[in-house]
């Protein structure tokens, strides 16, 4: 009996430490509780993987460590993810579930320490010929004129204001995207549905789509459909995307005519573009205050205005401009030319172009280093930097060429630092110098191990 009530105890107990983490994932039946054991230390490497399947059709980063002939699952924060396939690593965490779809335990990470990584490989600037002969990826879009009985018809001018929308998006999305993408087509529908006060945003667009099936279109066979009507809320939308998998979806709210001075307002380029963003897989650029021993303390949300996904200032419609860290991972990759990769044999001067300029120089637009960062006073990880100068969308908004210093974590970026010409910034063993900038529209700094 004794032995029973214990039993019953350890039981108790279990559920009241797993209760948060099941109150998360209610709704995930794969997973059944396993009793916590204590915080243990996992020595291995890790294997990142993108799953996509019926429940996740978005796409979801996992993270799983190869422990000797053992896998497990890793429940990582957000600070945790600069981690990748290939890193040895030390976990110390909990083993909180057991996967009954591939039978692995999942581990919650309290912390991570980078035991080796492959060595940063420095790319030199080469000639820029070869990137002008890249070939973009055409898009098709299909933009749609959504209304009913209840939402109203947007004025003509209205329309005609949509068509210059997406037409402008067409001349625009090869320059802002380095080269990666064109438009090929346009085509511009309009369909009435039914519709009331209470109708989603989901069924909204099933309807819309019902309605353009009618007409011979598929939805389905264009790279992006934007929306154009209410969306309920009086929010835009864009159905978040990944780098493997970008999304089709863009919502634009309008109430009919508030766009109906015939001019494309400004901030519809912006929403458009920053839309978009979220289909390729971008999240937003924020801001923080740079202190260094507690990055994650201080997040103000859209507060980068130096990119489009941020909260972007500037006022001309030809500066479209998304942060170097969105540049090299959506655009740009690994090509070297525009892109150099600083380590540890990499210090003294380096001049760099401006990362939204039209002009082609053999100078790169980006410098990126890797430097070792504690988080919340926890154990030194090495953080992924990407520099770059930005002409006239500063964060503070005034017309000059600084410097920016951009940090991401999982889909979303950071500004961590502006600097004009003189000023220094140090992250972790190494300090950056924007010594000047140069009449031929180029900065000189200078990158040093301390």
């Amino acid at each position: 009996m004794k032995f029973f009530t214990l039993l019953l105890s350890l039981f108790i107990y279990s559920c009241k430490q797993n209760h948060s983490l099941e109150q998360e994932e209610k709704s995930d039946n794969r997973f059944h509780a396993a009793p916590q054991i204590g915080a243990q230390v996992f020595q291995g490497s890790v294997i990142k993987q993108i799953e996509d399947n019926e429940d996740h059709t978005n796409g979801r980063e996992l993270y799983i460590l190869h422990v000797n002939s053992q896998f497990f699952l890793m429940k990582l924060k957000p600070q945790h993810k600069y981690i990748r396939t290939g890193d040895v690593v030390n976990i110390t965490g909990v083993i909180l579930k057991i996967s009954t779809l591939n039978k692995m335990k999942l581990i919650d990470v309290k912390s991570v320490q980078l035991l080796n990584r492959a060595p940063v490989k420095v790319r030199h600037a080469k000639n820029n010929n070869k990137a002008s002969l890249k070939t973009p990826t055409n898009l098709n879009l299909l933009g749609v004129i959504v209304y009913s009985d209840f939402r109203p018809e947007p004025s003509s001018l209205a329309q005609t204001t949509f068509a210059n929308l997406l037409e402008g998006f067409k001349q625009k999305v090869t320059t802002a995207s380095f080269g990666k993408y064109s438009v090929s087509d346009i085509q511009i529908k309009k369909v009435k549905i039914v519709d009331d006060a209470d109708t989603n945003l989901n069924i909204r667009k099933f309807r819309a789509d019902e309605k353009l099936k009618s007409q011979g279109i598929d939805p389905e066979t264009f790279k992006h459909v934007i929306y154009l009507g209410s969306t309920g809320t009086g929010l835009n939308y864009g159905n978040l995307g990944t780098v493997s998998k970008p999304q089709r979806d863009i919502f634009i709210h309008t109430m009919g005519n508030d766009l109906s001075n015939g001019e494309v307002p400004l901030n519809k380029y912006h929403t458009l573009f920053h839309e978009w963003g979220h289909n390729l897989g971008m999240g937003h650029s924020n801001h923080w205050e740079p202190n260094l021993n507690s990055y994650y303390q201080e997040n103000q949300e859209y507060g980068d205005r130096s990119a489009i996904m941020g909260n972007y200032h500037c006022d001309k419609t030809n500066f479209v401009s998304f942060n170097a860290r969105n540049v090299h991972t959506y655009f740009l990759d690994s090509e070297g030319d525009k892109i150099k990769e600083l380590d540890e044999s990499s210090g003294g001067e380096h001049k760099i172009q401006v990362l939204n300029s039209t002009q082609e120089k053999n100078i790169p637009r980006i410098l990126k280093f890797t430097t070792p960062l504690a988080i919340d006073n926890q154990t030194m990880n090495l953080h992924e930097f990407y520099v770059s100068l930005v002409r006239q969308c500063s964060q503070t908004g005034t017309d000059a060429h600084n410097i920016l210093v951009h940090h991401e974590s999982g889909n979303k970026s950071y500004i961590v630092a502006e600097l004009k010409p003189g000023m220094s910034f140090t992250l972790g063993n190494h300090e950056v110098t924007f010594q000047s900038f140069n009449s031929d529209f180029t900065a000189t700094l200078k990158y040093q191990n301390k």
